[in-house]
């Protein structure tokens, strides 16, 4: 086994865009790892930027803030978000993250359990 399989770094990690609009950088998931039963992933928003509400059927996820503020939409309540807030997202709940800085990228780390998996993402039509 190397490092690799049991650290990683968001500076070594490849981003993409997810279909929600955030930038990701997967750290741990199944299909990249020997992780089994979860997943992490760091994702940020550009100033006044957000991401698409959407919700899992089959996961649940903890959004904790590295840093930046924002607002987070569960369901039909909105809530501010800053730097050291721990997030729940159960299951079935609509949730979307907005970036209300003007100066500063909102950033996240997101742990889902089971492990996030596209066919698992189902978008709110708004």
């Amino acid at each position: 086994m190397t490092r690799n399989d049991f650290i990683r770094r968001v500076e070594e990690s490849k981003p993409f865009t997810a279909a929600d609009g955030a930038t990701v950088y997967e750290l741990f998931n199944p299909s990249r790892s020997a992780i089994k039963n979860l997943s992490l992933a760091s994702g940020f928003l550009e100033t006044g930027k957000d991401a698409r509400a959407h919700f899992h059927k089959k996961s649940e996820e903890i959004y904790y803030v590295l840093s930046g503020q924002g607002q987070i939409r569960l369901g039909e309540k909105k809530f501010s978000i800053s730097r050291g807030d721990a997030i729940f997202v159960p299951v079935n709940t609509a949730h979307a993250l907005a970036n209300t800085s003007q100066t500063e990228s909102l950033t996240v780390l997101a742990i889902e359990s089971p492990p996030y998996q596209d066919n698992d993402l189902f978008f709110i039509n708004e």
